[in-house]
């Protein structure tokens, strides 16, 4: 029996180290592609280190490269993100909120977030709400709600949100979000397309040597592998990609960090808005990480100074 439990710890503490190894290659991983330039931690003002961020950004080089060529996903993606602010404008205005910025918090947020430098018509707003969320609008309109400021919440946390929300318009996430799922629409239809060609093609062939073949049934398929990558697609439109959310993270840390608050302050914000039960809800196909996933990763990273990003192969000059 003593034996039985001994192994049976082994393999416990064995499973344990496993997934933890397998994480720590992730984070590596997303630290090496999402990490910002080094240059940014030398920054001279928060507007300096904003510059650095976007400007050494390859993902949204790449978007904005594809604009200037006007290529069509690119520019669909632009219109598309654009006719979606117009039609929900009455809805972020619909709010409860306090848009004016007389409150001394909201204003001492944006000057040391150093947005309006950047950006001149960044807003900031509260929005009287139980829930513990934040989101950013890609002109440029964040909305903090007033659930987040639970007992224990400081200025530098909320500050480190602000940064988190920021980095998502900054980096224009929305745009290129939508851009990378009209590029994947595209080879999905290539993929089914063959697919679809090489059913066809089998039942065909299948004919010709007398064997029967259900053709409703293989039109079905076919319009369904159509179906499914239309659904596929749209599942994750306007939405940032949990690569996206990470990316900002990591912003928000190393921002809190060159301000000298301290990285660690950021993750004490996502672990005093942590909900176990949305926690519960996320699947392995989720496109938003879980927070004790981006925890993890933060973590890892602080106490892992040597791990740096990959350079860029294409950034603005």
């Amino acid at each position: 029996m003593k034996r039985f439990l001994l192994i049976f710890i082994g393999l416990v503490l064995a499973f344990s180290f496993s997934y933890a190894s397998g994480n720590e290659r992730e984070y590596k991983w997303l630290i090496r592609e999402l990490d910002i330039d080094t240059i940014a931690m030398r920054a001279k003002s928060s507007e300096e280190f904003w510059n650095v961020v976007w400007k050494k950004n390859e993902r949204l080089y790449k978007f904005y490269k594809a604009f200037d060529k006007k290529k069509s996903s690119a520019i669909k993606a632009n219109d598309e993100v654009n006719r979606s602010l117009s039609i929900s404008a009455s809805y972020y205005n619909s709010f409860d909120i306090e848009a004016d910025n007389s409150d001394s918090l909201l204003i001492g947020l944006l000057e040391d977030l150093g947005a309006l430098k950047l950006n001149p018509i960044t807003k900031l707003y509260v929005v009287y709400d139980t829930e513990a969320n934040a989101f950013a609008t890609p002109d440029g309109r964040i909305y903090l709600f007033t659930g987040l400021f639970v007992d224990g919440m400081s200025y530098p946390h909320i500050l480190g949100i602000c940064a988190h929300e920021f980095a998502h318009f900054l980096l224009q996430h929305s745009k290129v979000e939508v851009y990378e799922t009209i590029k994947q629409e595209k080879t999905n239809k290539i993929i089914a397309g063959v697919s679809a060609a090489v059913q066809a093609g089998a039942a065909m062939y299948s004919a010709t040597n007398g064997v029967e073949s259900d053709w409703n049934a293989i039109n079905q398929n076919i319009h369904g592998m159509f179906d499914a990558v239309a659904l596929r697609s749209q599942k994750f439109r306007y939405r940032y990609s949990r690569k996206q959310e990470i990316e900002a993270d990591i912003i928000a840390c190393k921002f809190l960090e060159y301000m000298g608050y301290g990285g660690d302050k950021y993750i004490e914000a996502l672990k005093l808005i942590e909900d176990p039960l949305l926690e519960s809800l996320y699947t392995d196909d989720s496109n938003h990480p879980t927070t004790s996933f981006r925890i993890g990763l933060l973590e890892y990273m602080l106490n892992h100074p040597e791990i740096v990003r990959d350079e860029p192969k294409a950034v603005f000059e």
